[in-house]
This record gives C-alpha cells, sequence and structure tokens, in this order.
C-alpha cells in the first residue's frame, strides 16, 4: 500500500473479523514507500490486542510498485495460500472462507471474488453484466483474471510477475491457466468499494487497455488454441470486447446511411430504435443520494444508481475515523411526509456478521 492511513483500521478490522479460524492465517501488510502516517498506523495495530502477534509490517523505503510487493509478501507468507487483497477494499463475513473452500478443487489454481461497487460508476447493469460473464467462464473452463481487491492462490504454483507489468491481476491467471489451471470466480466472496466518478475512472480503463496489450504482447501463447486451453474465452473476453464499441458505432453509421439511401419510413422507424437502445445502453441514471456524516475519514454527499447498504456506504466514507465509536451508528432517514426516523446499526456486528440482517439499505435522503 501507498499513502493510505485512512483505509488501513477499516481494512485491518475486516481481516480481523473473519469467520476462519484465528490461528490459521496472518496478515502481512507492505508498505511500498509511504511518506504519510502508515506506518505509524500499521505498527500501532500490529501491537494492539486484536491482531494478537499476526500482523506483521514489511517497509520498502522508496515505491518499487505491486509486482515487486507480491513477491516480498508471497515469500514472506507461512501458509500454502495467499489472499491476496489491497488496502482501501474492506472484505465481507465469509470471504475468506469461502475463497479456501473453492480453493479445494484439485485442478484449481485461484479462486477470485466479486468487487461490490457502490456510486454511479461501473456499478449497474454492465458490472452485473460482467460478473455474470466471469460466473459462466468459472463454470465451464475456468476464469481468464481474477478480481484484484480479493484473489486467493497458492503462491507455489506462481511465477512472480517482472516488475514493469501492469497487470499483475490478469497475468498472475493467465499463466496458471497456460499451466492446466482453473480460476474460479466465487460471487458469494466480496470486496466493497466506491466507484471512481471523476477521471480516475477513465484513468483506470485507459490502463487496463494498456496492460492487455502488454500482457498479449509478452505471453503470445495466450492467443494459440494449441497452448491455452481457454483461448476462445480470452479472446473473446480480452480482445474482442475491446472492438466492440467501435464495431457498434461503425454499425449505427451503415444504418443511418443505409435509411438515408432507402427514405423508406420503416427503415427510420428501425434505426431510431436503434440509437434509442444505444442511448439506454450508455446512459447511467443516479437516482440516489445519501449523506454520510460524523466521525468517518470522507463524509459527504453521496449517489448511486442503485440501494447502498451500511457496509457499502462506510466503505465509500473510507470507514470510520479515530474518533468514531462504531457501535452509535444511526441512519437517519426521511418520508415523504417529512417525517424523520432515527434507526441504531450496530456497526460491529455488520462487520463481524453476527448481525447481518442490521446492514438496512441507506435510501435517498439518509444520513449516516
Amino acid at each position: 500500500m501507498f499513502n493510505a492511513a485512512a483505509y488501513l483500521p477499516v481494512k485491518i478490522r475486516s481481516l480481523l473479523a473473519r469467520d476462519y479460524p484465528a490461528d490459521r492465517f496472518d496478515i502481512p501488510v507492505y508498505l511500498d514507500g509511504a511518506t504519510d502516517d502508515s506506518e505509524r498506523v500499521a505498527r500501532e495495530l500490529a501491537v494492539s490486542p486484536e491482531p494478537e502477534g499476526r500482523l506483521r509490517v514489511i517497509v520498502a523505503p522508496e515505491p518499487k510498485g505491486k509486482p515487486t510487493a507480491l513477491h516480498v509478501m508471497g515469500t514472506a507468507a507461512t501458509g500454502d495460500l495467499v489472499l491476496l487483497n489491497d488496502v482501501r477494499q474492506p472484505l465481507g463475513p465469509g470471504a475468506m472462507s469461502t475463497l479456501v473452500t473453492a480453493m479445494g478443487d484439485p485442478d484449481g489454481g485461484g479462486a477470485t471474488g466479486n468487487l461490490v461497487l457502490a456510486g454511479g460508476a461501473g456499478s449497474g447493469v454492465y458490472w452485473r453484466y460482467e460478473n455474470w460473464t466471469r460466473l459462466q467462464e468459472s463454470r465451464f473452463r475456468g476464469g481468464v483474471d481474477m478480481t484484484d481487491p480479493i484473489a486467493m492462490i497458492r503462491w507455489a504454483d506462481v511465477t512472480p510477475p517482472p516488475e514493469d507489468l501492469i497487470l499483475d491481476d490478469v497475468c498472475i491467471p493467465m499463466r496458471l491457466g497456460l499451466a492446466g489451471k482453473r480460476i474460479a470466480f466465487v460471487p458469494e466472496a466480496e470486496a466493497h468499494d466506491a466507484a471512481f466518478e471523476d477521471d480516475r475512472e477513465f484513468r483506470c480503463k485507459a490502463r487496463t487497455l494498456v496492460g492487455n496489450y502488454q500482457l498479449f504482447a509478452r505471453l503470445p501463447a495466450l492467443l494459440s488454441p494449441f497452448s491455452n486451453r481457454i483461448c476462445f474465452e480470452t479472446i473473446s473476453h480480452k480482445i474482442c470486447r475491446l472492438a466492440a464499441p467501435w464495431l457498434l458505432l461503425l454499425l449505427a453509421f451503415a444504418s443511418v446511411m443505409e435509411a438515408w439511401r432507402d427514405a423508406i419510413p420503416a427503415t427510420g422507424f428501425l434505426v431510431a430504435g436503434q440509437l434509442a437502445f444505444y442511448t439506454v445502453a450508455v446512459t447511467a441514471i443516479n437516482s440516489y443520494r445519501f449523506v454520510i456524516s460524523g466521525n468517518v475519514e470522507r463524509p459527504g454527499v453521496y449517489s448511486a444508481n442503485h440501494y447502498v447498504t451500511v457496509s457499502e456506504a462506510m466503505a465509500l466514507a473510507g470507514g470510520p475515523n479515530k474518533f468514531a465509536d462504531p457501535g452509535a451508528m444511526v441512519i437517519i432517514r426521511g418520508d415523504a411526509s417529512g417525517a424523520v426516523r432515527r434507526i441504531p446499526v450496530d456497526y460491529p456486528g455488520v462487520i463481524a456478521g453476527t448481525h447481518p440482517k442490521e446492514n438496512l439499505c441507506k435510501l435517498t435522503r439518509a444520513t449516516g
């Protein structure tokens, strides 16, 4: 992690609240040349009673990048299985156990979970379609990638990625696939994050695009059905989808030109319907707005195109700050008549998974 001190307490708390036996996992924290309070916060957490000595802090004096961090932490790991996860995304209850169960497959090389996005950018129909596609690939011959913030591997099966690699979360499962291993998608294993609604989303997509080009240039065997048993899935998932938007634009242009040439009203109606479908496909309606206030890291007004649970809302806000009393959380909700209700929430119970019913939906005009 790099300069993410604000996220670290929430992240560590979510890992310690797992339903997996406490004596069977430890938590190495890699600080990649951090210049904020990350080291101080990490070391204070390491000596606190909750981790029971299971939290180890590894400090790099200068940033080396994620591939180097993976190599250092994989080498330092004491167990057979390694759970890869990022600092910003807290894990849902049961995530670790469900991934360990999936790794029981003798042909399994890795298991990856579901990134649950709160916010308008990318968290709607397309994201649900993406997860459906990954689930079908997993059931057939194995997935072609892993969810970066939540994935489990056997370190003994992994060749450490090069230091200049862009997409380790694609390279690792692709190499495992070339070795005949399957990647399982486990939607019940959840990590929670906020969808970016600014230029960071564009930068993320651009990075993914460039990373795919880099990966295929370095591993051309991925494009050969003789060496890659999931070659069809690789091409359709990673290459054809990149071309699809341009092909749709070409199809729209051809349809408009054909309607112009024929001058037949019925053709014009069909083209209008086609363009309307395109418009619906690229339009996201952020209809839910809510306020998160009090002792959280990032209080403010948030929006989403779906109902947002308490854990998702807290992930958006970066979790409680050091002054917070997590047991004193309330949802303030107004109705159409103007009446206001205060709903107490057992947030520690939500994170621990002991009170999942209290992971209530936050609706429009709700305040946390």
